[in-house]
């Protein structure tokens, strides 16, 4: 653009040819002198106006005058105009006109007032040091200059290139600095919510890709134990009816502490069927080598007909070795609806990672190798019905290395495609350890991935982790070199287990409901020396809403919050009487609450062996049924063996049968009943409660007649 002049208005319409000298002659004002005038007070009252900073370096600015306005940076209207002066006033945002004279960004009142008030200070963005905020351009120098300057800084929504991330945000609204590949984020510049969903003085751990939607039911399913090492576990449900906003509290899948866990479920809405993968060891606690069961159930979705909770179907299930594999996997982990009316799981194995697709709804299966080496572990995986593949991540066991990314052919597992994540992609420490759990809607990939500790991330602390939301492309490529690939750091979750101990840290699952992608992971919050009380985790969600519908609330994109008592349930038919439901493994088990003892019945007898009744390990019941040795006529219970019993503990005896009598001894083992008592008819009762040594009656009914 060439240079030009506007006149001033008293140089336009002076008296004279030449101003002052009445011998020069009248003056003609000039019309195009006129129009140029007339166009740049019409731009703007403050001064001359240009449209953009480019145009106003291309101008001889007049010497009369010293306040110019621009209508915008780039263009007009970008929000990067302004009033400049050409008196030092200290601004670093300047330019040069082609007069000579260096032109200074003088205080904009409105916005400077404005910005102050809402932020607590003056505000400038970014891009008035320099920034581009492209995502590609690097923008350290210009970043660097803006936080140095202590202004409150805008970043207008825009990701910043730069070499490292500001160790403070406080002063930082709506930016993303992009580091290698990761996005470091202000807390404004996704709209998220972050929430404890389980509360347990216990170690509550691993939402490891089971958790799924049934109708519009949010279902996790997690393994609590006493510490990480402990052999025993249970398995517990938690679910949401609100979209994620709460959640229930665990039921068991079976109260009884023993070796058994979960790490794959699913449901498939075309047979409306639940799936369950339980892992079942070798001997009562979690040791190797493992079996599978399979667990099933019909789920009835409906206004009217609707059934969550029905009763499980219990399968044995043997998955095939794959070739260079030995036996059963380590763990099954993930699952998904597949083609032709398939389902498809993960396989861990010791030799590798590998897939299992079965088209009859679990009974038999084909297996499909992912990766071969020890390297590959826990194979997440998914199918998405628009390319017709599937897709997935495996953890990675090298120590220093960064997860893997898999596809398949079109409808054929027998092809698939690896990548790893580059070096550099999420640190200068490889995530290594973490399996990447994800969902797909709409064409993205969305999925969760974090450091189990801090020493595997190179933190300063081990007890600083980060975890990452990765939002990607559906590609049948690779995944993480791709333009549209958004990595985010969501932050930092404690890991309390000691530098190269094993971890609850992250360990997640995804579920996206309505524009919701919600992310289920576990955090450390207690450990210590011993077992029990001093090892606490939990888990939590964070949620990243993908739109906003406006509006003052839409259950579709937004959360409310909980403020109602707990999912306690009045007894039909019961004054007084309250419930809370603990078991799902055999169709609602009911405890009784509000004052009334917890008899809550275990269905399954439990036969006496040499005079022994061993209750250990079956779930702290308050009824039991018992049955004679080898169902005999008549038997004697001299000893009731509980290790899990605690002083002052009662429960309830009954025999099995009205056909068996079962003789509880008096002083012949633990029991203390004053006399012989004989369970002669199903509805004879004995109460006895456990004084730490022995188990004492309370009252005996004899209810046969």
């Amino acid at each position: 653009m060439g240079t030009f002049m506007v006149e001033t208005a008293k140089t336009i319409w002076r008296d004279y040819v030449t101003d002052g000298v009445p011998s020069s002659g009248k003056n003609n004002p000039n019309k195009a002198q006129i129009r140029e005038w007339g166009t740049r007070m019409e731009n703007g009252a403050n001064g001359w106006s240009y449209e953009t900073k480019a145009e106003a370096q291309a101008s001889s600015i007049p010497a009369a005058i010293h306040v110019v306005n621009l209508l915008g940076g780039a263009s007009v209207g970008d929000g990067l105009g302004g009033m400049y002066i050409d008196t030092n006033n200290g601004s670093t945002d300047t330019f040069l006109s082609a007069d000579g004279r260096t032109w200074y960004r003088a205080p904009d009142v409105g916005r400077d007032r404005l910005t102050a008030k809402i932020s607590g200070g003056v505000a400038r963005t970014f891009l008035e040091y320099g920034a581009v905020g492209d995502g590609a351009t690097d923008d350290s120098a210009a970043v660097t200059a803006a936080l140095a300057s202590g202004y409150y800084l805008e970043g207008l929504g825009r990701t910043y290139n730069v070499s490292a991330a500001p160790t403070d945000f406080t002063k930082i609204r709506r930016a993303a600095f992009k580091v290698g590949a990761v996005r470091h984020v202000s807390r404004d510049f996704l709209r998220t919510d972050t929430a404890k969903i389980t509360d347990g003085l216990i170690y509550t751990a691993w939402a490891e890709d089971k958790a799924y939607l049934i109708g519009d039911q949010i279902r996790v399913w997690v393994n609590e134990k006493e510490s990480h090492a402990d052999g025993t576990a249970r398995i517990l449900l938690y679910f949401s009816d609100d979209g994620g906003a709460s959640f229930s509290p665990g039921e068991y899948l079976d109260p009884a502490a023993s070796g058994r866990t979960l790490w794959a479920g699913g449901f498939d809405p075309s047979t409306n069927t639940e799936y369950l993968f339980v892992r079942v060891p070798s001997g009562s606690t979690d040791v190797p080598p493992y079996t599978y069961e399979v667990w099933k159930r019909t789920v009835t979705l409906g206004a009217a007909t609707a059934e969550y909770n029905g009763a499980w179907t219990v399968t044995a299930v043997t998955f095939p070795t794959p070739a260079g594999f030995t036996g059963q996997p380590v763990m099954v982990i993930s699952f998904t609806v597949g083609h032709s009316g398939s389902i498809v799981v993960g396989g861990s194995y010791g030799e590798g990672a590998a897939v299992h697709r079965s088209t009859d709804g679990g009974a038999t299966w084909t297996s499909f190798i992912v990766g071969a080496g020890a390297s590959y572990e826990e194979p997440t995986v998914k199918y998405d019905a628009t390319t017709q593949r599937y897709y997935g991540f495996a953890r990675n066991g090298s120590a220093g290395a960064n997860p893997r990314f898999w596809h398949s052919g079109v409808n054929d597992l027998s092809t698939i495609s690896v990548y790893t994540a580059p070096a550099g992609t999420f640190g200068p420490n490889g995530m290594y350890a973490s399996p990447v759990p994800f969902q797909i809607k709409d064409g993205r990939i969305h999925a969760f991935g974090s450091y189990r500790t801090g020493t595997h991330e190179g933190a300063a602390e081990d007890r600083l982790t980060s975890a990452f939301y990765m939002d990607m492309p559906v590609v049948a490529g690779n995944v993480w070199t791709q333009a549209t690939t958004k990595i985010y750091r969501l932050g930092t979750l404690p890991h309390r287990e000691g530098a190269g101990a094993a971890s609850a840290v992250g360990v997640g699952s995804v579920v996206i409901m309505d524009d919701k992608v919600h992310m289920f992971y576990g955090m450390e919050e207690r450990t210590g020396t011993t077992a029990g009380l001093n090892r606490i985790a939990n888990i939590y969600q964070t949620v990243v809403f993908l739109t906003d519908r406006g509006s003052m609330f839409d259950f579709r994109s937004d959360l409310t919050a909980r403020r109602a008592f707990g999912p306690i349930r009045k007894m039909p038919g019961a004054r007084n009487g309250f419930a809370i439901y603990n078991q799902d493994g055999s169709g609602d088990l009911m405890s009784l609450i509000s004052g009334r003892p917890n008899f809550a019945v275990r269905s399954a007898s439990v036969a006496i062996a040499t005079g022994v009744a061993t209750l250990s390990s079956l779930g702290r019941y308050g009824h039991y049924f018992i049955d004679t040795e080898g169902g005999a006529a008549t038997d004697d219970l001299d000893t009731i063996t509980d290790t899990d019993a605690r002083r002052g503990d009662v429960i309830i005896l009954s025999t099995f049968s009205s056909a068996r009598d079962v003789v509880v001894k008096n002083g012949t083992g633990n029991i203390v009943c004053g006399a012989d008592r004989t369970l002669s008819h199903a509805n004879d009762r004995i109460g006895l409660q456990f004084n730490g040594t022995s188990w004492v009656m309370l009252y005996f009914a004899d209810n046969a007649t």
